[in-house]
């Protein structure tokens, strides 16, 4: 159920968006709040086109959206936010960077009546 979306600029140097979702994932499956590491779904899209003010140039950034059920009370989401944005802070490391690098987490409810899921089972 819970869905792990990443957003990177791609003029982060050595970023590794394998290592940040496995990260999150762990965080998350660790956290309570999940029922099943296996209901995590993950993914990372590189950003090629980006903007951060008014000046591309020496500005990054690595945006998680969580999208979770609903129901959940403003303390966990909070950590759950919180979780997310220390894995990913644990996970990359961008010493000698020149760049300014944001990281931010957003927490979006799913609305759990009108989720489908369907599931194929392998041979």
């Amino acid at each position: 159920m819970p869905h792990v979306i990443l957003e990177y600029t791609k003029n982060l140097p050595g970023f590794d968006p394998q290592a940040a979702l496995a990260g999150i994932n762990r965080a998350l499956a660790a956290s309570g709040h999940v029922q099943r590491a296996t209901d995590i779904k993950s993914r990372a899209v590189a950003l090629e086109c980006f903007r951060v003010g008014n000046d591309a140039d020496g500005h990054g950034f690595v945006h998680v959206t969580l999208a979770l059920f609903g129901g959940r009370d403003t303390q966990a989401r909070k950590a759950l936010s919180a979780l997310a944005l220390a894995a990913l802070q644990q996970s990359t490391s961008f010493a000698g960077a020149r760049l300014h690098i944001q990281f931010t987490v957003e927490f979006r409810a799913l609305d759990r009546e009108a989720y489908s899921k369907a599931t194929v089972a392998g041979d």
